[in-house]
């Protein structure tokens, strides 16, 4: 019976979440919490390796920063919500960023947008 149920809900969510905006599925998503302090998320299914979920982030952490015009980015705080339980349940990891033109000081995590993105693209865009 358990095996029913597993089957039936890989079934119904399909594959495992892609890269994109958050729609019913899952997917990114960035709030301004000051002109160059952002929140930014990525839930996906089940099925999303856990080191796939954290590039998803990073990259779109990457790509906010350059909307901005900023080329760098520190994380201020980050976060996950780990799947629990044994069904295939959404995951969620999270990151606050400040957005910088110049390369930060402080000891943080930091990286450069352009090329984390580049680093990242052939995974988080791959098939």
């Amino acid at each position: 019976m358990r095996f029913l149920l597993l089957a039936g809900l890989a079934l119904t969510t399909g594959c495992a979440t892609k890269y994109a905006p958050l729609s019913g599925r899952g997917g990114y998503i960035e709030l301004p919490q000051g002109p160059d302090t952002y929140d930014v998320s990525f839930s996906g299914n089940g099925m999303v390796p856990p080191d796939l979920l954290e590039s998803y982030l990073l990259y779109r952490c990457a790509e906010v920063t350059e909307a901005t015009g900023a080329r760098y980015f520190e994380i201020q705080a980050r976060g996950t919500e780990p799947k629990t339980g044994e069904a295939i349940l959404p995951q969620y990891v999270y990151a606050t960023i400040k957005v910088s033109e110049k390369e930060p000081r402080g000891r943080g995590e930091w990286f450069e947008a352009g090329v984390l993105m580049k680093q990242l693209e052939p995974y988080v865009m791959g098939d």
